[in-house]
């Protein structure tokens, strides 16, 4: 079994959000419908636009950052997988 998160995903300001790790078998999906972000493993991230998706690990420190002044809206889903 497993479990899904959906959220309503904005971001403000240009500062980096960071995420502790999560538990193992975290992973977190994102599709961003508006505006620019940096996301994914604080080691790693990588920028996504509109109309991007990206899916990573969160079971290490992550963050979110907005690049630019345009809005940022996307679909954020977290699962957790108890296997």
């Amino acid at each position: 079994p497993s479990s899904l998160e959906i959220y309503d995903f904005r971001l403000h300001g240009t500062a980096a959000q960071y995420s502790a790790a999560h538990p193992q078998g975290t992973r977190e999906h994102l599709h961003l419908h508006s505006g620019r972000v940096r996301v994914g493993p604080s080691v790693e991230p990588i920028e996504l636009s509109a109309g991007d998706y990206v899916t990573f690990d969160a079971s290490q420190e992550h963050l979110y950052q907005r690049i630019g002044r345009a809005d940022v809206r996307g679909s954020l889903f977290i699962t957790l997988s108890d296997a």
